[in-house]
């Protein structure tokens, strides 16, 4: 069976929340420079993720 590139990244970020799951936010740059996820795809990643309510979406204005 083969995996886009894409959805192999989304399993990485899933798997990095399930195993480091703690009562405090982690950003997205975080989860992607640890499981070494461009950038490019973190976003898409993210946004995927929230839409299919696998994760809730928290934004903060700087």
């Amino acid at each position: 069976m083969k995996v886009k590139k894409s959805s192999d990244y989304a399993l990485h970020v899933l798997v990095y929340k399930v195993r480091h799951r703690t009562k405090f936010l982690t950003t997205s740059s975080a989860i992607a420079k640890a499981k070494g996820i461009p950038n490019r795809c973190k976003l898409l990643i993210e946004e995927s993720l929230t839409k299919y309510k696998w994760q809730i979406s928290v934004s903060f204005l700087r």
